[in-house]
């Protein structure tokens, strides 16, 4: 029996700190799961995977169990290389946790002066802004001009 979303445990970063390394971007964070500490991970930007420390084994455990439930990243073909699928491991689980974060990060501070909104027509990854404050007034007429196009309303979903 396969799960659902709803059982599907709910991962967050707290006190997530970025930092400058030789070989790049690095971070330092605790990784939680379903409200409850995983591990305190850090990544020194030195080229290598991050460093773990672990609250207990038990949710080592937990987390590596969950991240072998996941389907592939597909990497689509640029460059001259050829698309693949990419297994999702602890690195790339904890970097797509820590992208979420920064894009999360990014949409706050934009919605402290814009309205941000999806569009079903422009496709999955792609957003819109209006330079102006959200406000009802805006939310409804977005509605009225984009009808059932209009996705969502970033700022509504944005707490």
């Amino acid at each position: 029996m396969s799960k659902g979303a709803k059982d599907m445990p709910r991962f967050e970063l707290k006190k997530y700190h970025k930092n400058r390394g030789h070989e790049g971007e690095g971070f330092d964070c605790e990784l939680w799961m379903d409200g409850v500490l995983v591990a305190h991970v850090t990544d020194e930007g030195g080229g290598g995977a991050p460093l773990y420390h672990w609250a207990s084994r038990e949710m080592m455990l937990k987390l590596d169990e969950h991240i072998k439930t996941l389907p592939p990243e597909h990497v689509p073909a640029q460059f001259g290389m050829e698309a693949y699928d990419h297994p999702i491991d602890r690195e790339s689980f904890i970097w797509g946790l820590v992208t979420q974060h920064e894009e999360m990060k990014r949409w706050k501070r934009a919605c402290k002066t814009k309205t941000l909104f999806r569009l079903a027509s422009d496709g999955a990854d792609k957003w819109r802004e209006m330079k102006v404050p959200f406000s009802p007034a805006v939310a409804e007429q977005l509605r009225k001009r984009f009808g059932d196009d209009l996705v969502c309303i970033i700022n509504e979903t944005i707490g």
